[in-house]
């Protein structure tokens, strides 16, 4: 189990501080900061990647930092590159940011901080709290390192985006017919030529 994430993001909960290095996320996540304060130490190599990446996904990012902010304590502070001041860095803390940019800190932080290869991700709506242009290049950047920084990648979602991208050729379809058990599929029971697979189960058109 300890190769296993298992976890429904839910950034409104996520704790700014910490006073332990935290192996394992609860399952909302609440404990990310104590998650990131064992992940960097353990994993160093890594923070460039989550840099990078996420100077690519968050317009203005610089870095992430842990400072000392009681006995033991340490808070997780984000710098961002001023607008109008490109030398100057602007430090928040986690909870002065939004709620998609901790959402997004916190799947780019599990795509190149897991345990080193063989980590699989079990992840229920990640992309709840993203906005539309921030959805795709992150589950592309899941795909490109499933058999690198990550064993595997499920993901459970219901957002157009998500199923369009990766339910086509990868996905796994539930339902049920009234009361009845959950079934499971590899493809929909009917596709429409010219209509996105996510408009499709829209209008209901994916089951005959």
């Amino acid at each position: 189990m300890a190769d296993l994430v298992i976890a429904s993001p839910c950034p409104p909960l996520f704790e700014p501080e910490t006073r332990t290095e935290d192996e394992f996320l609860q399952p909302l996540m609440q404990n990310f900061v104590g998650w990131y304060r064992h992940a960097a130490q353990e994993r160093m190599r890594g923070i460039g990647a989550v840099f990078k990446a996420l100077g690519e996904a968050l317009p203005g990012f610089d870095s992430i930092s842990l400072t000392e902010s009681g006995e033991n304590a340490r808070s997780l502070k984000v710098d961002f590159r001023a607008a109008n001041d490109e030398g100057r860095l602007d430090r928040y803390a986690l909870d002065q940011l939004s709620d998609g940019q901790r959402s997004l800190i916190a799947l780019y932080c599990l795509v190149f901080l897991s345990n080193g290869g063989r980590t699989s991700l079990f992840l229920d709506e990640p992309d709840n709290y993203l906005a539309l242009r921030e959805i795709q290049p992150w589950l592309a950047t899941v795909a490109e390192h499933c058999g690198d920084t990550l064993e595997q990648a499920v993901v459970v979602s219901h957002h157009p985006v998500t199923i369009d991208y990766m339910a086509g050729a990868k996905g796994r379809w539930f339902y049920r017919d009234a009361n009845g058990p959950v079934r499971v599929s590899n493809e929909p029971e009917r596709t429409v030529d010219g209509i996105s697979l996510s408009e499709t189960v829209a209008r209901g058109w994916d089951r005959e």
